[in-house]
């Protein structure tokens, strides 16, 4: 059984259409997040971009994948909320890109995956680095157990996944 759930962390064979879908799937979702983060910002400074993070992310995520008939989320090395625990699969996920941080395809607990690292950039960190009291007290209040602070620039802060579809048996 050991040997069963190493494989399972191996990458696919990945073709070329898997690889650009989940790639394109990737992006798109990333764009739009951003733009929606970035306007926040703009509006508001990086605590009205938590609050909007707060409410936009999964529903956005949601939106992207019923467009392009997939499940999509993100997985981070910490949590901002209880709620996002990663699942078993996760903690695989998450460890498999670890080991090699570039996109790719895995399969994983029967899922097919497309697996992009979340790089911390410049501007994550106001959020997610060292943020200014201000900006501490909307975490505070939007995530009360928030764990994913204290990041540096260049930092794996997670995995934006995209499952193509489910493994026959």
């Amino acid at each position: 059984m050991k040997k069963l759930a190493l494989l399972l962390l191996l990458p696919m064979a990945a073709t070329a259409g898997e690889l650009e879908q989940g790639q394109a799937i990737a992006a798109e979702f990333k764009g739009e997040l951003m733009q929606t983060l970035k306007s926040a910002i703009a509006n508001g400074g990086p605590v009205n971009g938590i609050s909007v993070c707060n409410s936009a992310a999964a529903p956005l995520a949601e939106t992207v994948g019923q467009r392009h008939g997939v499940t999509l989320g993100r997985v981070g090395t910490r949590t901002r909320s209880p709620a996002n625990e990663p699942q078993p699969w996760q903690v695989e996920l998450l460890a498999a890109v670890e080991q090699n941080p570039q996109p790719q395809l895995l399969e994983i607990d029967k899922r097919q995956l497309y697996a992009e690292p979340l790089l911390i950039q410049k501007p994550c960190l106001a959020c997610h680095g060292d943020p200014k009291p201000e900006v501490k007290a909307a975490l505070d209040q939007y995530y009360p157990h928030d764990q994913a602070t204290g990041y540096a620039l260049g930092d794996l802060r997670g995995v934006l996944w995209v499952e193509l579809g489910k493994v026959a048996q």
